[in-house]
């Protein structure tokens, strides 16, 4: 469970095609929760992965390097 009072989120949707051009965001180096979609290669049902970072657009990076392992 968790509640939060007070607190306004902002959502980004940044592309797998979109990440260099995202890169100079400052507002995406900040603590964030991230939700990575894509879909499974066995069945091809949807798959969702959910992390919390201090840094959004370094951990995109991260995912993106790491191609051949991620889903989304």
């Amino acid at each position: 469970m968790c509640v939060l009072f007070n607190w306004t989120g902002k959502a980004y949707k940044i592309l797998r095609t979109s990440y260099k051009k995202s890169i100079d965001r400052e507002e995406l180096r900040n603590p964030s929760v991230c939700f990575l979609f894509g879909y499974d290669d066995e069945n091809g049902k949807p798959l969702i992965y959910i992390r919390e970072t201090e840094d959004a657009i370094q951990r995109l990076g991260d995912y993106i390097s790491h191609v051949e392992t991620v889903v989304w």
